[in-house]
């Protein structure tokens, strides 16, 4: 029962400091996590072509840092908050198809809050005992893997789950949204294998704590003999980090959202061109049967023309490699498309 109630007390590397420095350091840790999130590095595909060997989930690193410095339970609050703010990204701004898709309330605020909880137990059960010197780096590392092995696990089954949603999705919507669909299992299809997905969480997780483990070490060891001036730099180098996180975030939103509109209004010239093209090509159609040279024509060939001038024929002129997919939707509904 002791065990488990120093287990439980287990607050953090900095339980001993005063609340107000506790809730500064959160809230710099969650202004940390934002900023990764809305730079595109809150969860990041390593691969090329929608074939990812893994995923480096960037906000690891603040909700690591979080549940080693604070405790478990501050790493699942960061964890919550952090995983929110992704959902939220993926929302109103996702950086492609895969994100605004694959993105839900399972593998981001669910995901996230697991991992803050579990790391943070993790080393609780570590560090209960205070190990010093190689050992403590070593349980250290051991608990960032069983972390990492865990986190691993959640998430390869959240994306089974988030597939097989998709497939009922789809299937439901008969001859719907086929393009969307085929990237999107194309793109679940290839997530890597789960060896490289924990062995990049746990360099991630390991890695931040391992060395906040070494600065709060130096601090409590060093903490009355820092100068008033060394203390000052400290502080300073800390805002101006956070500062240029926010805004290089908000420079990343400016930028994304001015070319998103420079996208709208290139897909809305070209919406007003296929409407120019579709009604010519009912015009033509219309001066053919006007001329009466249709009584000419066996069925093959007024078949041959009047296909030649529909929708479909208009798209496949679109060429895959120069234009990219090309569809007409009605809703959620795909009516044509080159793809």
């Amino acid at each position: 029962m002791n065990q488990k109630n120093r287990i439980r007390d287990w607050k953090g590397a900095l339980h001993d400091e005063p609340w107000l420095v506790k809730i500064q350091i959160f809230v710099m840790l969650l202004v940390l996590a934002v900023s990764l999130t809305f730079i595109q590095f809150g969860f990041i595909g390593i691969g090329a072509d929608g074939q990812y060997v893994g995923y480096a989930m960037g906000l690891l690193l603040p909700i690591g840092a979080t549940a080693f410095l604070l405790g478990k339970g501050a790493g699942t609050l960061q964890g919550t908050l952090s995983g929110a703010m992704l959902l939220f990204h993926a929302t109103f701004q996702p950086l492609n198809l895969v994100e605004r898709y694959f993105v839900s309330w399972l593998n981001s605020i669910v995901l996230f809050s697991y991992a803050g909880f579990i790391i943070g137990l993790f080393l609780a059960v570590a560090l209960r005992n205070h190990p010093a010197g190689m050992r403590r780096n070593v349980y250290i590392a051991v608990a960032s893997l069983l972390a990492s092995l865990l986190v691993t696990c959640a998430f390869m089954i959240n994306v089974i789950i988030n597939y097989i949603m998709q497939m009922v999705k789809i299937s439901m919507q008969t001859n719907t949204t086929e393009v969307l669909s085929k990237q999107l299992i194309g793109a679940l299809n290839g997530m890597g294998s789960m060896t490289v997905q924990i062995g990049l969480d746990f360099a991630l997780i390991c890695g931040v704590v391992l060395l906040l483990d070494y600065y709060t070490h130096h601090f409590h060891k060093e903490k009355g003999s820092l100068s008033v001036r060394t203390s000052f730099g400290i502080e300073l180098f800390v805002v101006v980090l956070l500062v240029f996180s926010v805004l290089t975030a908000l420079s990343y939103v400016f930028i994304t959202q001015q070319v998103s509109r420079e996208v709208f209004d290139d897909m809305s010239n070209d919406a007003k061109r296929l409407g120019e093209q579709l009604k010519e090509s009912d015009e033509r159609i219309d001066r053919i049967l006007d001329s009466g040279v249709v009584e000419t024509m066996s069925d093959e060939t007024f078949g041959d023309v009047v296909n030649a001038s529909y929708m479909d024929s208009i798209i496949s002129s679109y060429d895959l490699s120069r234009d990219g997919t090309v569809m007409v939707m009605f809703e959620e509904f795909m009516l044509y498309s080159n793809n």
